[in-house]
Order: structure tokens, then sequence, then C-alpha cells
């Protein structure tokens, strides 16, 4: 790199009310190690970071913690463990009032992922293993109320099998929206209701479907969605998984193991396009019934990336048991991961830092499948990665996790 020096004792900068601006350029574009100088520093484009130069440790970002953007990780996610008792209870230690609750049985198989939200309301549940539309106070239990520090479980009139059956073993990842939902109108051509959480990168959106192609839903999430999980909660129609790191008009289905394909064609698609306030759905009649099927309710939960809070991107796998490392700012507590480019064992794969049964240290492949509605496995080397203090590391050449080529999406949030 070129140097500059000013010879002088200091640089006075304090009648500027401006700001100081760094050089810039992507992670690609930093310079060589022969080329830096501890203390260097600069903006990178691709991570949204500031970093400095370490000398041994390389380029390290400034912003672990998520304080230049006013996030505290733990005041917008959070994991919570418990323990089933046969009946109702009152989770609380989630630290915040969530809007977003997704709960699984570890110990049992064949009960289902259940999903809550403070949009939909209190016994309404959703179940990402499966194109089910949506209950009211099933009869294996559901969520009551959300709390001012967590959420109230109901046993329903079946023991509350799926979300407290006595002496199982669960977890609930939740999240925080905005609370109570706002009616935004004139903004897309239908209507929405949006609980929003823009500096958190979070927003849950109910609409009624039209139809119609080219159909525009505000989502108010202060940026364009880089990741929108979506869900007719009135037809048996699978899960719509909206990936900015897949082709234009490609989809994911949240209740498959299936690799992304074109949802803009066929029957049951539904594809969108994004921008920084609308979801525009693609194609019309039966190609987008997954996303607005005519007289419908929809669901869709929108995330974009927050540096040092949330990270949202894609990455290719090296086919070794020792996989790339994948930056992304901050030591994960959560991560859910899937291969785009394969359909073969290909699961929504997710790990966290509070499941580890023996030792919280790494490595982690406690892991539970989005779309199968299997027990927690405890020994399944393929699902195997390192949380590292900068992001993630996957130590397996299986498909579900690090095959030689092929394209795995991944959500990921700070601890």
């Amino acid at each position: 790199m070129a140097l500059t020096k000013i010879i002088t004792d200091s640089i006075d900068l304090s009648l500027d009310t401006t700001g100081l601006k760094m050089p810039k350029g992507t992670t690609a574009q930093r310079p060589a190690a022969v080329d830096s100088t501890i203390g260097e520093t600069r903006e990178n484009t691709t991570t949204g970071n500031m970093e400095i130069y370490t000398g041994a440790k390389g380029w390290r970002a400034l912003q672990q913690t998520g304080q230049d953007v006013g996030v505290v990780p733990t005041n917008n996610f959070n994991t919570v463990l418990y323990t089933g008792t046969g009946s109702g209870l009152s989770e609380n230690g989630v630290g915040f009032a969530p809007d977003f609750v997704w709960l699984k049985n570890r110990d049992s198989g064949s009960t289902n992922h259940h999903l809550f939200d403070s949009v939909r309301g209190v016994g309404k549940t959703l179940y990402s293993d499966g194109d089910f539309a949506e209950a009211t106070n099933p009869i294996d239990g559901y969520l009551s109320a959300f709390d001012s520090d967590g959420f109230t479980l109901s046993a329903g009139t079946r023991n509350a099998n799926d979300v407290s059956n006595s002496g199982d073993k669960y977890v609930a990842w939740s999240w925080k929206a905005g609370g109570a939902a706002t009616t935004i109108s004139g903004v897309g051509t239908i209507n929405s209701d949006v609980s929003a959480n823009t500096a958190a990168g979070f927003s849950i959106v109910k609409y009624t479907g039209d139809g119609s192609a080219g159909t525009t839903i505000a989502h108010g999430l202060g940026g364009s969605p880089e990741i929108v999980f979506s869900k007719s909660l009135d037809s048996s129609y699978d899960w719509n998984v909206f990936s900015s790191s897949l082709s234009t008009n490609y989809m994911m289905k949240l209740n498959t193991d299936g690799a992304a394909f074109d949802g803009s064609a066929g029957t049951n698609g539904g594809a969108y396009t994004v921008s920084a306030t609308l979801l525009t759905v693609v194609g019309g009649g039966s190609t987008q019934n997954n996303n607005n099927a005519s007289g419908d309710d929809f669901i869709a939960y929108c995330w974009r990336s927050i540096p040092g809070y949330s990270k949202i991107g894609f990455y290719v796998g090296n086919g070794s048991t020792t996989g790339p490392e994948i930056y992304t700012g901050f030591k994960p507590a959560w991560l859910l991961r899937k291969n785009v480019t394969n359909s073969t064992d290909a699961h929504w794969s997710i790990l966290d830092n509070k499941r580890n049964i023996t030792t919280p240290m790494n490595p982690r492949f406690e892991r539970l499948l989005a779309n199968l509605d299997n027990a927690e496995n405890t020994s399944d080397v393929n699902h195997k990665c390192d949380f590292n203090s900068t992001g993630f590391q996957p130590l397996s050449n299986h498909n579900v996790t690090n095959a030689l080529g092929e394209t795995y999406i991944y959500m990921a949030f700070s601890e």
C-alpha cells in the first residue's frame, strides 16, 4: 500500500464537523499481509464492517457486538431450554417480550416444530415440517400468551405432547419484532399487517392473497429482505422460502429437503422479488399459490443482515472434513443451513449454542431438522460445525453441510 507520512506531533481535526472517510473495498481486495501495517483500518464493503489489521490474527472486524447500530443481540434473539411438565407452563428468561417463538421437542420423534407469532395471535400454530394449514388451539398444546420475559404454554387436550410432554426436553428460539402489528396501506397493491423491528432486521407480515401477478406487499423491514419464510394459513400449500442468494425467481420449501427451483412456473410456486419496501409476487394463477392464492391469508417472516448481530448469506462447499471458514463478524448463537443445489438428504439443519450435551465448547452437532419432526440427534457428525469468534466452520463433507461444489444458504444470529 502507499504510505503518506505526516511530520507533526498531532493532527487536529476537531474543527471538522463531518467525518473521517476511510479506505474501503471488498474482502477479496484486502491488502496482503506484506502490504499491511498493524493498526491499519478500512471499511469492508462485503461484510459491512469496519476492520483493523492485527498482525498475526489478520484482519478483524471492529463491530463484534452490534453496539454500533444499537443492537444488543440477546435483546432481540435468544434460545431457552425447558423440561415439559405434562401440563401448561410459563417459560421466563427469554430476556424480552418475543413476537416469534419457534419450539421443538428434543426427545421425541413424530412431534412437530411449532411456530407462533404475535401478529397471528395466541393459540395459532404453524408447523415448519409440514404443509399443514394453521391450527387453532391444537390438541398437542399451544402458546397461550406472549409474556414480558417469555411465553406461556397451554396443554391442549392431549398432555401437551408437542410443547410440554412430562419429562421431555424442549428448545425454544425467540425473536423480537415490533409488538402489535400496524396496518400498512397505500404502499403495496394490497394492505399488510406488519410488526417490524427495523434495528434488528426482522419483520412479521400478514396479508390476504389476491391471486394476481405482480401483487406488491409492504414488509416494513427498513431494507431489502435477504430471506423470507412465508406460508398460507388457510391451505395445505408448502412453505415458500425466498433467499437473495438464489437466482431470480427461484425459491425453496422449508418443509422439504428439495433443491432450489424456479417458483415462477408450474403449480404451487411462489416466487418473490424484493425491494427496500416491498415483496413482489412473481407469476399468476396456480404458479403463486404458495404466496398469493386468492382469498388465503398468509404470514411472512422477513430478515435482513445487521452487522454484529445477524448474517444471512451463502457459501460453497470444499468437500473436505475441514470446511471453509464462514465469516459472520460474530460468534454465532444460532445457525440454520441448507444445501440449495442437492436434494439428497439435504435437510434444513439447525444448531445453537445452548443444546450441547457434555460441554459448551466446539464442535457442535446437536442438530434439529426444520423440515422433519425427528428428535434431536446428538451424534450425527454430518452436521458437525465449529462456532468461532468471527463465524463458523463446517467439519464434514456430507451433502447436508459441505459437499464439494455445492451451494449452501445460511442464517446466523450472534450470541
